[in-house]
């Protein structure tokens, strides 16, 4: 069983994004942190910290800071996921049997807490329907790991909205929502990460730029 706990993700995101000054005062000021929204996908309280930081520092909406956090957690949970990567030859065939990643080494990162249920729908070959109960930061996180995960199959995750007259009434109520996604080749070339926090500042990170775009 793998020592990694949610926490060690999030400090090497924002080793990621971050100088070591000022990553040092952001796992600073969220170690304190003692409230947390129970809106996103996991509440908790040193997560909506550094999101916030990232959200702050980078210009970003809390949304898209989650969409960052996602992108930058990947390569810190490859370790945790091999065996599970190493099932699947693409993004979407891993994506088909999330339910039990997300049930298995994804839980092993919070044990104190119960990740969501995670529903995934095959619409065609190339398309899956995938729910959840979360809010829009929610929605970034998995946008985001996604993203990551296409990223290690050497595709790229492209997201369109569910048509609403395809959602059940039922799961509105019940607070879940629904994201199409499909997975191509990349053929955007090598990644580039966004600027170090403390180094250059810009309105818009360049992980916000790989955002869908395919309404």
């Amino acid at each position: 069983m793998s020592d990694l706990h949610l926490r060690d993700v999030l400090d090497e995101v924002i080793a990621s994004v971050a100088a070591p000054e000022a990553a040092e005062r952001m796992r600073a000021d969220a170690a304190t942190a003692r409230q947390a929204s129970t809106g996103t996908v996991i509440a908790d309280p040193y997560l909506v910290a550094i999101a916030e930081a990232i959200a702050g520092a980078l210009s970003l909406s809390l949304p898209d800071a989650y969409r960052l956090i996602g992108q930058r957690a990947m390569p810190t949970l490859e370790p945790l996921l091999r065996a599970d990567l190493r099932r699947h030859t693409t993004a979407l065939t891993f994506c088909l049997h999330m339910h039990g990643v997300v049930d298995g080494a994804l839980q092993a990162l919070v044990p104190d807490a119960k990740l969501p249920s995670v529903d995934v729908e095959m619409i065609n070959a190339s398309r899956l329907r995938i729910s959840l109960p979360a809010s829009d930061e929610g929605v970034g996180l998995l946008q985001g790991l996604l993203m990551g995960l296409a990223r290690h199959y050497g595709q790229q995750a492209r997201f369109a909205p569910t048509p609403s007259n395809q959602i059940p009434p039922g799961a509105v109520f019940q607070g879940r929502r629904f994201q199409d996604v499909s997975f191509s080749e990349d053929s955007r070339g090598p990644f580039r990460a966004a600027p170090l926090i403390g180094q250059e500042r810009r309105h818009v990170a360049p992980a916000v730029a790989t955002r869908d775009n395919s309404r």
